[in-house]
């Protein structure tokens, strides 16, 4: 980590403010520690233009008002970086679980057994599904959203009405769903049949 310092006898310094002609890197207005040579930004990124403010106004009382020695000024920002590297690593967990659990999948479309057989292959796990191609009814995308992102699944509809899914989950993004129906429906011939039900995501 970097670290940066600044010294100044305690007779140069004149007060502080609230520079707000000026922003800093994160968008606001910068605390100045005004001396006699010039001033001083402070970067603090967890304080708001009121907060600055009123230090400031803190500062000058202090420096002005008193036989101070000397003034120490510090702020932590690592409070709020642990949520967040907790959030992320939560997240990253969730990833290598989900893929874990998909794994490999393989889909093998048969015309002279006229069968479909979907294996996935997970660390844990080994899951294989099977139908007829003629118990195929259509083709679908199946799409889960969450907020403004999208995740997809595809859908094998049979006239039992028991579907078969590709993936034990949503995982396909919209160009590799696309791909993959498109693959599926034409080997299949299900877009001459007006078997397939799918618009494209694209």
């Amino acid at each position: 980590m970097k670290s940066q310092s600044k010294s100044w006898d305690i007779q140069d310094l004149q007060g502080a403010k609230l520079d707000t002609k000026t922003t800093d890197a994160w968008g606001s207005y910068p605390l100045l520690l005004l001396t006699k040579s010039g001033s001083f930004s402070i970067d603090l990124i967890n304080a708001d233009s009121t907060q600055k403010k009123r230090l400031a106004a803190q500062i000058t009382t202090i420096i002005q008002g008193s036989q101070v020695s000397q003034l120490s000024i510090h702020e932590d920002s690592r409070l709020w970086t642990y949520p967040l590297g907790l959030f992320l690593i939560l997240s990253g967990f969730v990833c290598i679980i989900y893929i874990a659990i998909n794994g490999t999948i393989i889909c093998i479309l048969d015309k002279k057994l006229n069968k479909v057989t979907i294996e996935r292959q997970g660390v844990f796990s080994k899951d294989v599904m099977e139908a007829k191609l003629s118990e195929i009814v259509g083709l679908d995308i199946d799409t889960f959203t969450v907020d403004s992102s999208s995740s997809y699944n595809i859908v094998f509809r049979l006239d039992s009405e028991n579907d078969i899914y590709l993936a034990n989950g949503p995982m396909f993004t919209a160009q590799s769903a696309d791909q993959t129906f498109e693959a599926i429906a034409n080997f299949l011939n299900l877009e001459d049949s007006n078997l397939f039900t799918h618009n494209s995501l694209s």
